[in-house]
C-alpha cells in the first residue's frame, strides 16, 4: 500500500514572447498622445483610444487562452489530490465515530461498576442514607475499566476512601447529637435542643460548630431567664389580685398590717403536664399573713375559688393555705 503521493514531473512550462519589444513600442507610442486635447486634435485622440482598446482586447484574449491551456494540468492535479484528501477524511471520520461509540459504552460500564462499588462500601461501612452523598463522576473515565471489563483498582480505592470520609462525617455528627443534651443541661437549659435545631450547621468543622452552638445556647439561656422572671412577676401579681378578691368576699378589713405574699419557685416532679416546646413550669405556694384580731378562716368556698383560678400544684392538684 502506498501511503505517500509521489510527483515525478514538476517542470513548469516556459512561455516565450516579445514582451519587452511590445512594451517599449507601446510606451513610445503613448508618449505621442501625452498632450492637452483641443479642437484641433480631439478627433485624432479618439481614434488612438479606439485603437488602444482593440489592442487591449486582443491581448487579453491571448492571455486567457494561454493561461487556460497551461492551467489544465494544474487543475487536473488539484482535482485528483482533493479526491484523495476527501477519501482520507471520510475514513478518519468513520474511525473516530467508532472510537467515540466505544468510549461512550465503556464510560457507561464504568459508571455502573462505580455505583456497584459504592453500594458495596456503603453496606460495608454502615453508611446511613442521610450520609450517602459520595460523588464519583470524576472517576467515570475509559481508563478506569480494565481489558476484562472490571473496575480498575485505582477507582475502587478512590471510592472506598470517599466512603471512609463519609463514615467519619456520620460518626462526628452522631456524636454531636448524643452530647447535645448534656451541653444544654450543663448550660442550665430546661428544654434542650434537638437535631432539627442544629441540623443547618451540625456538619461544619469542629471549631465552627462549637462557636455556633455556644452562641445558640447563650441566647436561649438569656431568653429562658427573661421568661422565668416574667412568669414569676405575673404569678405574684395574680396572687395579689386573688387575695384581694378573697378579702373582699370574706369582708376582711386589715388595719394593723398589710397582706404579705411570699412566692417560692420549686421544681416540678414527673409526670408533668404536656407543655409546648419552650414552656417553663413554675409552681407557686402561697402563704397569707393576717393580723391576729382580723384572722378569718378561709372556708371551703374560698379554697375552691383559688383552685378555679389556677392556684394549684401538680403534686396533689390542691391549693394549700395556712395562717402564719
Amino acid at each position: 500500500m502506498t501511503n505517500e503521493l509521489i510527483i515525478s514531473n514538476t517542470i513548469l512550462p516556459k512561455i516565450d514572447a516579445n514582451f519587452e519589444e511590445l512594451k517599449s513600442s507601446l510606451i513610445l507610442e503613448l508618449q505621442k498622445y501625452d498632450f492637452v486635447v483641443t479642437h484641433d486634435n480631439v478627433k485624432e485622440a479618439k481614434a488612438k483610444a479606439t485603437e488602444l482598446n482593440k489592442m487591449y482586447n486582443d491581448l487579453e484574449a491571448k492571455r486567457k487562452a494561454v493561461v487556460k491551456d497551461l492551467s489544465e494540468p494544474i487543475k487536473e492535479f488539484d482535482a485528483k489530490v482533493k479526491e484523495m484528501s476527501a477519501l482520507m477524511q471520510d475514513g478518519r471520520t468513520n474511525i473516530l465515530d467508532k472510537v467515540a461509540f466505544f468510549d461512550d459504552q465503556t464510560r457507561k460500564l464504568c459508571e455502573t461498576l462505580c455505583q456497584e462499588a459504592l453500594s458495596e462500601f456503603y453496606a460495608e461501612f454502615g453508611i446511613e442514607k442521610e450520609f450517602q452523598t459520595v460523588s464519583f463522576s470524576d472517576l467515570v473515565i475509559v481508563s478506569n475499566v480494565t481489558e476484562k471489563g472490571n473496575l480498575a483498582k485505582i477507582a475502587r480505592d478512590g471510592i472506598k476512601s470517599r466512603v471512609s470520609e463519609a463514615l467519619i462525617k456520620q460518626d462526628t455528627q452522631k456524636s454531636r447529637i448524643v452530647s447535645l443534651k448534656n451541653r444544654c443541661e450543663t448550660a442550665g437549659l430546661k428544654v434542650v435542643f434537638s437535631h432539627d435545631d442544629i441540623k443547618h450547621f451540625v456538619g461544619e468543622p469542629e471549631a465552627e460548630y462549637n462557636k455556633k452552638l455556644d452562641v445558640m445556647i447563650s441566647r436561649e439561656v438569656e431568653r429562658q431567664n427573661k421568661l422565668e422572671l416574667a412568669l414569676k412577676a405575673e404569678a405574684e401579681a395574680k396572687l395579689q389580685k386573688e387575695i384581694a378578691k378573697v378579702q373582699e368576699a370574706n369582708q376582711i378589713q386589715p388595719k394593723a398590717e398589710p397582706v404579705l405574699v411570699q412566692a417560692q419557685e420549686v421544681s416540678v416532679p414527673a409526670p408533668a403536664p404536656v407543655l409546648s416546646n419552650r414552656d417553663v413550669i413554675i409552681e407557686v405556694k402561697m402563704q397569707l399573713k393576717l393580723p391576729q384580731e382580723q384572722y378569718v378562716k378561709i372556708n371551703e368556698a374560698s379554697l375552691n375559688h383559688f383552685i378555679a383560678k389556677g392556684f394549684k400544684t401538680y403534686i396533689n392538684n390542691t391549693a394549700s393555705f395556712r395562717k402564719i
